[in-house]
């Protein structure tokens, strides 16, 4: 039976460590820059009056490369701190695994992306294919993790959830849950400076300029929210490594 309450115990001790935190959120804190930046190039061509057609299709084609780049950092990260939850040894020595099987992420990624996507068009029962496609591939990070295989890794995540259904469930709505509970409360500066913004400028009738003398606090709570989301990123992703390796002790 799975120590769920360890689990979490083991993962909360984990993420709160300021080292791995300020690491984590460095990390997606570039991967948003990368991701956004971008967007400058749109207030450019606004505040200068040249917004046309061409300038469109070249911000959203920055854009699009911005999105991909960023999360491509973000995966990266996911592979990095997985890999060092596992066997807690210097984030320097799992960065240098994280890089080296980077390749067969991206693959199995890739991979489980397509076969979930065309599960989703099935008429009707789309959405339920999906989150079982979702259940099966639940664990596929973790065993790239722990040296699968290309093969093997897919293998395995199915074996597992096919012998562990509800842990695999369990394990799936808990993280959910806490990480829809800790993104909520860091957001809650950012939703409040949102609504004195749009406050601000319904009674002025200048968005921009409403949206500008609020910048400095719009951008704080962004960091404040960012900070939650990479909380939230390695306190689940730790819970569900946790779960991951006591399901495989167990079936030894």
């Amino acid at each position: 039976m799975v120590d769920y309450s360890g689990s979490i115990g083991r993962a909360w001790k984990y993420s709160t460590n300021v080292q791995r935190l300020a690491s984590i959120f460095l990390m997606m804190l570039v991967a948003s820059v990368i991701a956004i930046s971008p967007l400058l190039l749109v207030y450019k061509t606004v505040s200068l009056g040249i917004f046309n057609l061409m300038a469109l299709i070249q911000t959203f084609v920055w854009l699009l490369v911005g999105i991909v780049v960023g999360l491509l950092v973000f995966l990266y990260a996911t592979l990095l701190f997985t890999h060092n939850y596992a066997n807690q040894k210097s984030l320097r020595k799992s960065a240098g695994f994280a890089f080296s099987n980077y390749p067969k992420f991206l693959a199995v990624i890739i991979v489980t992306g397509i076969i979930t996507f065309v599960l989703s068009l099935a008429p009707f029962i789309g959405f339920i294919l999906t989150i079982v496609a979702g259940l099966i591939f639940f664990f596929a990070y973790q065993e790239v993790a722990f040296r699968s295989s290309f093969s093997n890794t897919l293998k395995n995540s199915y074996n597992i959830f096919l012998e562990n259904k509800l842990d695999t469930v369990i394990t799936f709505i808990v993280t959910g849950v806490f990480a829809f509970i800790i993104i909520v409360i860091f957001a809650i500066p950012l939703f409040a400076v949102g609504i004195m913004s749009v406050a601000s400028a319904m009674t002025t009738g200048a968005f921009m300029q409403a949206f500008m003398s609020n910048l400095g606090a719009l951008v704080a709570a962004g960091l404040v929210l960012l900070l939650g989301l990479a909380f939230a990123v390695l306190f689940t992703n730790s819970i569900k490594t946790d779960v991951y390796m006591q399901l495989k002790k167990k079936k030894r």
